[in-house]
This record gives C-alpha cells, structure tokens and sequence, in this order.
C-alpha cells in the first residue's frame, strides 16, 4: 500500500485496523471471559491505538516499527491476561 498510495495513506489504514482489531479483542469479555481479561485488552489496546495515532501523525519507518512492536506487546499482553483470566 505505501508503494501504490503513500505513506500517510497507509498509516491511516494502519490506524483503522488497529482500532478495529481492538475493539474485536474486547468482545471476548462479553461471551464470558473475565474483568481481568477485559483490564488487559483495554491496556493493550489503547497502548497500541496510542502508537497507531503516533503513526498517522508521522509516518516514518521508525514510528512504524514502533507501532509494529506495540501490536507485540498487545498480542502478548493479551494472551497472558486471557491464561490468567481462565486460571483465576
């Protein structure tokens, strides 16, 4: 996509992904995981959207890669709490 529509334009597409993908990781809380789950995915979430924003407002490759190890720490984040939450 950078190749084809810009840099601005991807980071924005980045951006929405990454709220989209953050709102879908709070839905397990709804089909019963618990309030600790809920507390991880929220964190992680908004660290990550936090970066995606960061990204939007300067699309350079370090903010990229920025954002891309956010998207590792929510994806960690999220599966310990979710192992916690079950074993809790």
């Amino acid at each position: 996509l950078p190749v084809v529509r810009g840099d601005a334009t991807a980071a924005r597409v980045i951006l929405a992904n990454t709220i989209a993908l953050t709102l879908v990781s709070v839905l397990p809380f709804f089909f019963g995981m618990g309030w600790i789950y809920l507390a991880g995915a929220l964190v992680g979430g908004g660290y990550f959207i936090y970066r995606g924003l960061l990204l939007a407002r300067s699309p350079t490759p370090r903010m990229a890669m920025r954002s891309f190890f956010a998207s590792l720490i929510q994806l960690s984040l999220l599966l310990t709490v979710a192992m916690l939450d079950a074993a809790l």
